[in-house]
């Protein structure tokens, strides 16, 4: 679904609104085939967007989680 050209198209201005400003803060992975994006404001440390994406071979997606917690073990920085 999100390999198409049409759902592309209307997914990258919403995240071009809701990422402009934002500034790269942790990208990292907990599970094969999976990276996390977090994005936040440098002036609010609490406002942070994240884009969890999944890769596997078979199946491809991504998630926006309004909330989201690092795992303590199994993590690697990106």
């Amino acid at each position: 679904m999100q390999n198409n050209f049409y759902f592309l198209s209307h997914l990258s201005p919403r995240l071009n609104s809701i990422l402009k400003g934002k500034v790269l803060s942790e990208c990292f992975c907990q599970n094969k085939d999976e990276l996390i994006v977090v994005f936040g404001d440098q002036s609010n440390d609490q406002f942070k967007f994240v884009i969890k994406a999944s890769l596997s071979p078979s199946f491809t997606c991504l998630v926006f989680p309004e909330h989201f917690s690092r795992a303590n073990s199994n993590s690697t920085d990106i």
